[in-house]
């Protein structure tokens, strides 16, 4: 698994962009993840949050893209894996969310029973550092 984190400033502006991954074992149990800053957790059937620690205080002021891929060919009940809910940004602790999903192959969430299924994920935002009343 690799894992890209990178931020490109432009004046008071920034393009944002996070590539990681995580790896589900049986049951659909998040076994690992790769990113800078990043946590995934298990939110519901075939939900997973991932969180992305946000250190420079950015703000989010544009979803660019946002997406997730299997990275290997499906091997159990999980037959593709999409966004549920697009990057957005935690007001208490200012981290970046998004959800994805596993589904089976009608489109219903479903948990994968079989270990080893690795779920890349990435987005880009436009960003703009908020204002520090100590600089």
């Amino acid at each position: 698994m690799s894992n890209t984190n990178k931020t490109s400033l432009y004046g008071n502006s920034a393009r944002y962009e996070m590539e990681g991954a995580f790896v589900l074992s049986a049951a659909g149990a998040v076994s690992s993840y790769v990113g800078d800053g990043v946590t995934v957790v298990k939110n519901g059937t075939g939900l997973y949050d991932i969180t992305v620690a946000n250190p420079s205080n950015l703000e989010l002021v544009k979803v660019l893209s946002c997406s997730a891929s299997l990275a290997d060919a499906t091997i159990g009940t999980v037959k593709d894996v999409g966004v549920e809910t697009a990057v957005a940004k935690d007001a208490t602790t200012g981290a970046f969310e998004m959800t994805v999903h596993t589904v089976d192959a009608s489109g219903a969430d479903v948990d994968e029973a079989t270990s080893g299924l690795t779920v890349y994920f990435s987005f880009v935002i436009q960003t703009a550092r908020m204002s520090n009343p100590l600089d």
